[in-house]
């Protein structure tokens, strides 16, 4: 008899052992499973805060561009940068366009700074040595009409 308690002691002892053992591995089963679950949601949650911070400087990018789009087409009408049919005012450009432009050069299109940079080359050398013919003239009419098509450009563009 003293052989079978013990058998029954041991039996208990190892299905007491068993289950818990079970019991705890599922523990650490959900316990994990629980732990990858939340970290899929920061994940998720973080690119959606990343998502939403570009958005954001997209819209505050485009909206300080435009702005200054709007004070460069508004002086455009207001002065004469090409006096009709023959000069280009460069001093009327230089102190009512260029300032405006340079403001917020960064913000700008990439096109109308490529535009605007070609512009300053030449009336740097209109300036220097003076106009050395008509077609400088021509060329900073040309490049200055240019920079008002892809400003509007631009805002055809924004309304994507």
């Amino acid at each position: 008899m003293n052989d079978t308690q013990w058998i029954d002691t041991l039996i208990t002892a190892v299905a007491t052992l068993t289950g818990s053992t079970l019991a705890f591995m599922s523990a650490i089963w959900i316990n994990q499973k629980n732990m990858n679950n939340e970290r899929l949601k920061q994940k998720e949650e973080i690119s959606w805060e990343k998502d939403k911070l570009a958005s954001d400087h997209k819209r505050l990018t485009d909206y300080s561009k435009l702005k200054v789009y709007n004070i460069v087409l508004k002086n455009d009408g207001e002065f004469l940068i090409i006096d009709y049919p023959s000069e280009f005012n460069i001093e009327n450009y230089k102190e009512h366009i260029r300032p405006l432009l340079y403001e917020e050069f960064h913000l700008i299109d990439v096109q109308v700074r490529k535009i605007v940079r070609e512009m300053d080359r030449l009336i740097l050398v209109t300036e220097e040595i003076g106009f050395s013919e008509l077609e400088d003239n021509q060329k900073l009419k040309d490049l200055y009409n240019k920079l008002i098509d892809e400003i509007e450009r631009s805002y055809l563009n924004s309304g994507k």
